[in-house]
């Protein structure tokens, strides 16, 4: 498993709409069908930590993500990349977070 293509993976997610970090790790067990749970999830909290200090994805917090999410502070981003809540799909309708690119991402990864 290489980070880049990790690392890839998430920003991949992250233009094309907000995004749920339970889907970040439905794409990487497609991609790396041996690697544990354990192992895709602390890959993945560690890159999107990465992604996070580079100012290249931002994470919101909402209901319907409908337009009524709201930003989150990176402090507090980071906090809830951490949270094993939010690794899993949440019920229709109840808060929780989602991600995606900042204009550095998109600049980023489309070039």
């Amino acid at each position: 498993m290489t980070l880049m293509l990790v690392r890839a993976e998430i920003l991949s997610s992250a233009v094309e709409d907000f995004c749920g970090m339970w889907e970040v790790l439905w794409a990487l067990r497609s991609r790396y069908p041996d690697a544990t749970e354990i192992e895709l999830k602390d890959v993945a909290i560690n890159e999107m930590l990465e992604l996070l200090r580079s100012d290249l994805i931002r994470l919101y917090s909402g209901d319907l993500f409908e337009g009524e999410e709201k930003a989150l502070k990176t402090e507090e981003a980071s906090s809830e990349i951490l949270l094993a809540e939010n690794w899993i799909p949440p019920q229709q309708g109840k808060p929780h977070v989602r991600f995606a690119a900042t204009e550095h991402g998109e600049s980023l990864y489309y070039s």
